[in-house]
């Protein structure tokens, strides 16, 4: 907290200073540290160009779209998980995917 704690002159905590120094440096933070969804997207869509009608295994399209987004071994786990929940948001009503349960199942394109 200390890091972002803004005082004013007679030593008193700033409050809104201190919010507006700590909204700079989690946006500073998300700008180096996030993936735009639409890079996301862009990266499991490669992944269906590359096996047009095809049902894929869910672990075989995190794979490849976390390889396709050039995951290192430091941030694949990270990124698999942002992948998954991209996967997962886009089979709800209203995506772009759909997820089939059980034998046969797999994951397809609307």
């Amino acid at each position: 907290m200390d890091k972002y704690t803004t005082r004013d002159g007679s030593g008193v905590v700033d409050v809104a200073a201190s919010s507006a120094a700590y909204g700079a440096a989690l946006s500073a933070w998300v700008l180096q540290n996030e993936l735009p969804v639409d890079r996301i997207s862009a990266a499991v869509n490669a992944v269906f160009d590359r096996f047009p009608g095809q049902k894929l295994p869910m672990p075989f399209l995190l794979s490849l779209a976390v390889a396709e987004l050039g995951a290192g071994p430091a941030e694949h786990k990270s990124l698999t998980e942002r992948v998954h929940s991209f996967v997962r948001g886009q089979a709800d009503e209203g995506g772009t995917l759909v997820i089939g349960k059980g034998k046969g199942g797999g994951i397809t394109r609307k």
